[in-house]
């Protein structure tokens, strides 16, 4: 009886110490390079490089007119999100909204990497012409059709991806 015991205590350790040289060998492996991250429209983010977004999620812009009998439509946005990896410097400090190539909306991080757009903190949204019938040639229906880039900023101002998008506002008929 005692040599059944004794074998097993034995089968016991080698089983125990082979599991752990298992583990202190996989653990000196290094992790497999994650692929870059792909966003909205062709935005990408490397969480591994140094100066990176991590994620960056635009949906699409729409345009509305709130009084149909004025020239003036709002553009906007459900939702936008971008964050930095934080690793090192320059951080993302802005995420700045163009339309047509005129900067509209600023938004800004202190000390955080998320900066987060909500359709609610513009809520009449960014205010543009909607245009005659036709005028951007994309029916009789439509007016107006506006680019619209977002890019997160670094602290110096430079981008660090961006995304772009045509929206098309209805035509103001008077």
């Amino acid at each position: 009886m005692r040599k059944f015991v004794f074998a097993g205590i034995l089968v016991l350790i080698f089983t125990g110490g082979m599991l752990m040289v298992d583990n202190l060998t996989s653990a000196q492996t290094a992790p497999p390079t994650p692929t870059p991250l792909t966003g909205p429209m062709g935005t990408q983010a490397d969480p591994i490089a140094p100066n990176s977004l991590t994620s960056f999620t635009v949906s699409n812009p729409y345009c509305y007119q709130p009084d149909p009998a004025v020239d003036k439509c709002s553009i906007n946005f459900r939702f936008v999100q971008a964050t930095d990896n934080q690793s090192s410097a320059p951080y993302m400090t802005w995420l700045a909204f163009t339309i047509s190539g005129k900067k509209r909306y600023n938004a800004t991080a202190f000390f955080e990497g998320t900066i987060t757009y909500s359709y609610d903190m513009v809520p009449n949204g960014l205010i543009v012409a909607c245009g005659s019938p036709n005028a951007g040639g994309a029916g009789n229906q439509y007016g107006n059709v506006y680019g619209v880039t977002i890019q997160p900023l670094d602290s110096s101002r430079n981008p660090m991806s961006t995304d772009i998008a045509n929206v098309t506002c209805p035509a103001f008929s008077p």
